[in-house]
């Protein structure tokens, strides 16, 4: 790196050969400025550094890292134009497109992130597009979850709840987390401890000043300010998913069909720990109805000496409404929640 500051008449060369110390020597330079060169390794049978040259592989890096930093990054890339042919031309049997090809500078980051303006400004067809590119889903959310804190703890927040289950979400090897930026510039891809594994369905991202670029892994796991983001955004998630199920039952059913069986195991994971904040999410089948409950839905229309909740276990669930004890015509028959088998087995 040759560098000179205004109103300097002396240049300086820091090289480094990234493995330990680097040296610091006078140097010549013209202009102002700083001027970074980097030499890369050959190519091996595991690694092709040759990538890194290609126009392609610095685009890709850039959008990666760097795509939301508030200054442009310009890059002189190759451009083609087709040249119009005749129609005479492209009649002939052996007729190829001819282009110009040339060169121009272009800005590959777009500078301004879309969770850094104002929700009135963005449409739902912006967050839409954005969450199927960024997250590669072909169908839109479910909902999207916009929030915005500055004070002693400064962070915008991006989170959507996805229409349909991914592919492998049950899957052992399946990473959850948000996206962790600190001013735009991303330090984490799945940022486990911002979320906890019963919203582990929750795409998204957090953006934070307050986040230092050169935090580890294990200096995250101990870090307040990320702890007090993780716990707003675990109160705004069942804030969302509570006005959903009040304002769109449907939508809601559609949603618990889907992740219910994850909200279902946070209810007694960790010795049940988290139930009272999971109880109004959860729902279950009525013996008496064809269609979802809640529990307080449930309460509401228990008789006044009942002084229980009842649940039956089928596989399907639809045979615990065979029980007996549930049809009217017995003294007993009481209402009942329907559990299916797997409930009672899988997490």
């Amino acid at each position: 790196m040759r560098t000179k500051a205004d109103g300097s008449d002396q240049a300086y060369l820091w090289e480094s050969e990234g493995v330990d110390g680097y040296d610091i020597s006078p140097s010549d330079k013209d202009e102002v400025g700083t001027e970074i060169t980097l030499y890369l390794m050959d190519d091996t049978d595991d690694e092709k550094y040759s990538d890194f040259l290609e126009e392609w592989k610095l685009k890709e890096l850039i959008k990666r890292y760097s795509d939301y930093i508030r200054y442009p990054i310009i890059m002189n890339v190759e451009k083609r134009d087709l040249i119009e042919a005749t129609e005479e031309e492209r009649e002939k049997e052996d007729y190829e497109p001819q282009y110009d090809v040339h060169w121009e500078d272009e800005t590959i980051n777009s500078m301004v992130p879309i969770w850094k303006k104002n929700r009135s400004d963005v449409t739902d067809e912006e967050y839409n597009q954005f969450y199927k590119d960024k997250f590669y889903d072909y169908a839109d959310p479910a909902r999207i979850i916009t929030t915005n804190v500055e004070g002693l703890l400064s962070y915008n927040a991006l989170l959507f709840i996805p229409s349909q289950v991914p592919y492998n979400f049950y899957a052992k090897d399946y990473k959850r987390g948000l996206q962790l930026y600190s001013s735009g510039v991303l330090i984490m891809d799945k940022c486990e401890d911002l979320v906890p594994d019963y919203f582990g369905f929750v795409h998204g991202l957090v953006d934070s000043q307050d986040v230092s670029l050169n935090i580890s892994r294990e200096m995250l796991q101990q870090d307040r300010q990320l702890k007090a983001i993780a716990n707003r955004l675990e109160k705004k998630i069942s804030s969302e998913l509570k006005d959903m199920l009040t304002k769109d039952r449907d939508a809601y059913e559609t949603f618990f069909k889907n992740f219910g069986l994850r909200l279902k195991f946070g209810l007694y994971d960790n010795f049940g720990m988290n139930k009272e904040k999971l109880q109004d999410l959860v729902m279950f089948h009525s013996s008496t109805e064809d269609k979802l409950v809640t529990f307080k839905e449930y309460v509401d229309r228990m008789k006044e000496d009942q002084k229980y909740i009842y649940y039956a276990v089928g596989n399907p669930w639809t045979r615990s409404r065979r029980c007996p004890r549930l049809k009217p015509s017995s003294t007993a028959a009481m209402k009942c929640c329907c559990v299916p088998k797997r409930w009672m087995n899988s997490p």
